[in-house]
């Protein structure tokens, strides 16, 4: 796959428009990912993601992404099957059949 700002190959990995970290499982929509080659990956993160997006003019882009994002977390916090346990309660062996 291509980079989709360059003709260079992109990563293994897209990179991520709003991140992981900050979204959870939210982040992994289709949606948020954009193929991008190393040197465009590093500057995405150097500069961050608006004036990355601005330099770049995928506003349109990001936009997307920041609605499937939050859809998808809002999807997540409404469903009753989603339970987020802390490493503490996962090492507790939390019995999960409750």
């Amino acid at each position: 796959m291509r980079c989709e700002l360059c003709p260079n190959m992109a990563m293994k990995t897209p990179h991520h428009i709003y991140t992981r970290g900050a979204h959870g499982k939210a982040a992994m929509v289709p949606e948020n990912e954009i193929p991008l080659c190393f040197a465009h990956h590093t500057q995405a993160h150097s500069l961050g993601r608006d004036t990355f997006a601005a330099r770049y003019g995928l506003g349109n882009r990001f936009e997307r992404a920041r609605e499937a994002v939050t859809l998808a977390s809002l999807e997540a916090s409404n469903n009753p099957c989603s339970v987020q346990l802390s490493r503490s309660e996962v090492g507790n062996g939390v019995d999960l059949t409750r």
